[in-house]
């Protein structure tokens, strides 16, 4: 139902521990962004301590003056750390969010995006395999402290995301 956590606890693969991520990067595929103002939230099922000091994401190009926001959510909606509002550049990009330890359970990873937006890398799901609760909300830049996860808007694009132990 979630993806699980990626990595090995005692064998760090590529040079960074443990990370959690929304879909596999190798899946993801170029496409365009939600409209200005809106965030997707994705969730992921982190089955061990996972200490989360970078969060990472892959732009495309986007106009002059775009910004973007990073950040966790848990089940009951609240923020538990973001990047803060980053000027866009196109490529993978690494954001510090943490120190934050997430403990075994079901967390939301999250993008907004400010007035202009940019191309992101997501996977598209075949139809009926939207996942569960996945979505997008409108109004949602800078991400805010507490979203209501009912009211997500269902879909069938996952964006990359990845929270990552250095």
């Amino acid at each position: 139902m979630f993806p699980a956590l990626r990595g090995e606890p005692l064998a760090p693969a590529a040079g960074f521990g443990l990370y959690a991520e929304t879909v596999e990067a190798a899946s993801a595929g170029t496409a365009q962004a939600p409209s200005a103002g809106q965030a997707f939230l994705h969730p992921v099922l982190v089955p061990l301590p996972l200490d989360v000091a970078v969060m990472r994401v892959r732009l495309g190009a986007a106009g002059s003056g775009a910004n973007y926001m990073l950040g966790i959510y848990d089940r009951a909606g609240e923020r538990l750390t973001s990047s803060g509002l980053v000027a866009l550049n196109s490529g993978t990009n690494a954001l510090t969010v943490g120190p934050l330890l997430l403990q075994p359970g079901v967390y939301w990873l999250a993008v907004s995006f400010g007035n202009a937006t940019p191309t992101v890398y997501r996977a598209v799901l075949g139809s009926g395999a939207q996942r569960p609760r996945s979505g997008y909300l409108s109004g949602a830049h800078p991400l805010p402290n507490w979203v209501d996860l009912s009211t997500l808007v269902s879909i069938n694009q996952v964006v990359w995301l990845q929270a990552a132990e250095l």
